[in-house]
């Protein structure tokens, strides 16, 4: 099915900006809801008191089964907020047949391989952005708070990428990469962004700015530049596919190898700095893969069975 039919049919009598309001407010009030959920299971489950797990949170404390309860705070958290909320927003408030509305069927095999390989090169192409954004300073008061959030997160993230075996990579890959992949581009690019195109009267634009969103709602403002980019490429991914499998597919190969790269350093089968990403690869050479990247987008596009469905 076309993006744009979609896009029309998407809250056809009610104003596309209002339903985008709409569409964050259910979301966010899912996530919240399924958090609580979360915090309530996780003690009775894994028999953690309140206080150790809000400071497992803060990075205060690092119990036992730290790695267990923040899994399923995740897993929970994201289940709610990236996919109950989109499907109650279609369901209730659009009274919408998501199947109309949310294409997985992929009708290009062609699009289906070239996914993989678009973004590895695209991984490539961004190492040298994500070293450039690291280094990025913003002015005071911001500074400070962004960089405090960023150690935050950052010890979250190191902490959820360490593994005390492969059964415990296979639940990170399930939590980081899997969930993540299914339900982050069912909200940003199956829901908003053709709700975003709508608005705007241009796939370019709503592209763009559910990929700014995407971006920005990690809270993580040294990455958020490739995270944009990433939520770009998903973005023409998609448009160009007429398929969520696709950006799935795109979106769970992006985690998935960053999760694979964090285990195969920590069983130092690798160098960590490769794991990480960062003063690895050449800028031009990195740069060249970006471009590169672009192109095999721009020739993914061309394999659409309509050849110009999409413009």
């Amino acid at each position: 099915m076309d993006k744009h039919v979609i896009a029309n049919k998407i809250s056809e009598n009610r104003n596309p900006w209002f339903s985008f309001f709409l569409l964050i407010l259910v979301s966010f009030g899912c996530l919240v809801i399924f958090q609580s959920i979360a915090f309530v299971l996780a003690p009775l489950i894994f028999g953690v008191p309140m206080d150790e797990m809000i400071g497992m949170m803060q990075g205060a404390s690092s119990g036992e089964k730290m790695l267990e309860v923040m899994y399923l705070l995740q897993a929970i958290s994201a289940i709610g907020g990236f996919i109950v909320g989109p499907l109650i927003y279609l369901w209730v408030l659009d009274k919408a047949k998501v199947k109309e509305l949310l294409p997985f069927k992929v009708t290009s095999t062609k699009q289906l391989v070239m996914t993989i390989p678009i973004m590895f090169v695209f991984i490539i192409g961004i190492s040298s952005i994500i070293e450039f954004n690291m280094n990025l300073t913003f002015p005071e008061p911001f500074e400070s708070w962004a960089r405090a959030q960023e150690d935050q997160l950052a010890e979250l993230t190191k902490m959820l990428t360490t593994f005390d075996g492969f059964g415990m990579f296979l639940v990170g890959i399930f939590v980081v990469a899997v969930i993540p992949g299914i339900g982050e581009e069912l909200l940003f690019r199956g829901v908003m962004q053709p709700l975003l195109i709508k608005a705007t009267k241009s796939h370019h634009v709503g592209i763009w700015l559910a990929a700014i969103i995407f971006g920005l709602i990690h809270m993580q403002f040294y990455g958020v530049i490739p995270r944009i980019l990433l939520g770009a490429a998903f973005g023409y991914l998609y448009h160009y596919s007429g398929s969520l499998v696709i950006p799935m597919l795109a979106h769970f190969f992006n985690n998935a190898f960053s999760l694979s790269m964090a285990y195969l350093a920590q069983l130092e089968i690798i160098d960590p700095e490769l794991a990480e990403g960062t003063d690895v690869v050449n800028v031009y050479f990195s740069l060249f893969a970006l471009g590169l990247s672009i192109y095999f987008i721009y020739l993914f596009k061309k394999t659409h069975p309509s050849n110009q469905a999409v413009s």
